[in-house]
């Protein structure tokens, strides 16, 4: 209802976090805030189901989508890029990288390991990502021109020394880790109506709370959702 564009998205959530508090509070006249926002996670390993790494990314990896094309900067924050790649053909990217990379990664052996990582002696074997080879050879070329530069059209200047063969893939898709909207509350835990009048004996915590990173979308600040569960947690608990 409320963040339609991470409906698609794996979820990778709390085993309790289904909403009821929520609800409860809204049938009680509580006032919801936030509700648009949430926290995303761009680097979800489609073939093994686990959270890849994004200093892959960091390091001067780039993200194309099925056609071959890159979509955005791919040094960001790893929430806002979410919706990016949610908002691909299938909700699909690939990570494509080189050794440059690939002797950074923390996680590239257990890649191997599971046998998701794709192998490319040049931009058209790595192509068989699926993506059309032309679009890719295009994707890549711009990106090498763009490291001579030192800036590329995504305004990414975080770029590697070079990004020759060979070429690496692992298949992603976006997460979505929590929800950041809820209850109005004010400093000490007391749930609030929208005419600020206090709902007697609701206090509220933690993820069923307004969140503190936005007003709506993936724009996250990490470690604020423990600001709102372990802070006003022992807040409202008092």
């Amino acid at each position: 209802q409320y963040c339609p564009e991470a409906v698609p998205a794996v979820k990778v959530v709390a085993p309790g976090a289904t909403g009821e508090g929520i609800l409860w509070a809204a049938e009680l006249g509580a006032d919801l805030q936030n509700m648009g926002a949430y926290q995303g996670h761009a680097f979800h390993g489609v073939d093994n189901d686990k959270t890849l790494e994004q200093g892959v990314a960091n390091n001067g990896g780039i993200i194309v989508n099925q056609d071959g094309n890159r979509f955005m900067n791919e040094y960001g924050g790893y929430s806002e890029m979410s919706p990016h790649v949610l908002a691909q053909p299938d909700g699909i990217g690939y990570l494509c990288f080189t050794d440059l990379q690939r002797e950074q990664s923390k996680k590239f052996a257990e890649w191997e390991e599971e046998g998701i990582v794709l192998r490319g002696n040049d931009v058209a074997q790595l192509a068989a990502i699926g993506a059309d080879p032309a679009k890719f050879e295009r994707t890549v070329s711009d990106y090498q021109k763009a490291i001579g530069a030192g800036m590329d059209k995504f305004n990414r200047s975080h770029l590697p020394a070079s990004f020759e063969p060979p070429f690496y893939a692992v298949k992603l898709t976006g997460e979505i880790r929590h929800t950041q909207g809820g209850m109005a509350t004010d400093v000490a835990g007391h749930v609030l109506r929208a005419d600020k009048s206090l709902i007697e004996g609701l206090y509220a915590a933690g993820g069923c709370t307004e969140g503190f990173s936005s007003r709506g979308g993936a724009a996250y600040m990490s470690g604020n959702g423990l600001i709102q569960a372990l802070v006003f947690g022992k807040i409202a608990g008092t």
